[in-house]
């Protein structure tokens, strides 16, 4: 079955009209006629009818529309199913993770599991915070290690490792090295040093720290 073809009739049973789906799928209109004669001459049925210049669906192109869908969307799922194996071979497993990663538990896992299994290519590079989630849209990324401030799409897999705080580094002479625990209310006549690209800008602690009364 030419898809192309159920492409065409899918699209000309949304516009109803054989020049807006000629020039939305670059056909011209006598290709979309002949698409839509040879899907009636296969199948034994009339799809369209035209009447004064009107196009309206057959009962019998109602029926079989959605089944069409599916099949596009199938062929949609599999083209893309087969992009990500061109970009992501077999055996290929494509990690990112925060710069800071080598502090946490989870670069010595990584670590291990080449050992394991060093059949397996695995191919790290780091990224900001900010953008680790959004790696994970694109074909070629498996894995992500970030931080989590708040709750994730269910579309991922979320694995918790490890749970961070904030600490306030501050000099011994200042008053609040006395305390175990501060608020971030003690911080308010405070200067800060930020390294640029360490804090991300989901951090909740930023907008904490730039309200007026903070």
């Amino acid at each position: 079955m030419d898809t192309k073809k159920l492409a065409t009739f899918y699209n000309l049973a949304q516009t109803k009209n054989y020049s807006k789906t000629a020039e939305e799928i670059f056909l011209t209109q006598a290709t979309v006629s002949k698409h839509i004669m040879a899907l009636e001459k296969e199948w034994g049925i009339k799809l369209f009818s035209r009447k004064h210049l009107k196009v309206t669906l057959t009962q019998e192109a109602l029926n079989v529309l959605p089944d069409v869908r599916e099949i596009l969307d199938k062929e949609q799922q599999l083209k893309q199913k087969i992009d990500a194996l061109k970009n992501n071979p077999k055996g290929t497993l494509v990690v990112k993770g925060i710069p800071s990663i080598s502090q946490y538990s989870a670069f010595d896992t990584i670590t291990q599991f080449t050992k394991q299994y060093p059949e397996i290519n695995l191919k790290f590079s780091e990224a900001g915070t900010d953008s680790l989630l959004n790696e994970l849209n694109h074909d070629g990324t498996d894995i992500v290690f970030t931080r989590i401030f708040s709750p994730v799409s269910e579309k991922y897999d979320v694995i918790v490792n490890e749970s961070d705080y904030f600490v306030a580094l501050v000099p011994k002479n200042n008053p609040l090295s006395r305390f175990e625990k501060i608020q971030v209310q003690d911080l308010r006549n405070e200067s800060f040093l930020v390294l640029e690209g360490t804090i991300s800008g989901t951090n909740p602690i930023i907008p904490i720290l730039k309200k007026p009364d903070v």
